[in-house]
């Protein structure tokens, strides 16, 4: 997981090097880019949403799913811990 995780961020940070040097002025760095076939057709402020874009791109491949596992494998267990504070304080309380 790390391995797709170093080259999802290498990619990333490769693009977001490309764009920041197009909006400094040099738009031939587009040409390496996703976009570079439409690099014409942009604009900086289409290049700063394509920035914010590429900026929010998660590196873990497990982002999707993510929330899920999170509530499947840590709910149970809350559960239960919550069950037996309330059980104890029942217990305490008469």
């Amino acid at each position: 997981m790390l391995l797709v995780r170093n080259r999802v961020k290498a990619a990333k940070d490769v693009e977001l090097q490309a764009v920041c040097a197009a909006l400094s002025g040099d738009r031939s760095s587009l040409s390496t880019t996703s976009i570079g076939r439409f690099a014409k057709e942009f604009t900086a402020p289409d290049l700063l949403n394509y920035e914010q874009r590429v900026l929010q791109i998660w590196e873990w491949p497990i982002q999707s799913s993510l929330q899920r596992i999170l509530i499947y494998v840590m709910l149970p267990p809350l559960a239960w811990v919550l069950a037996a504070l309330a059980e104890r304080w029942v217990d305490m309380a008469f």
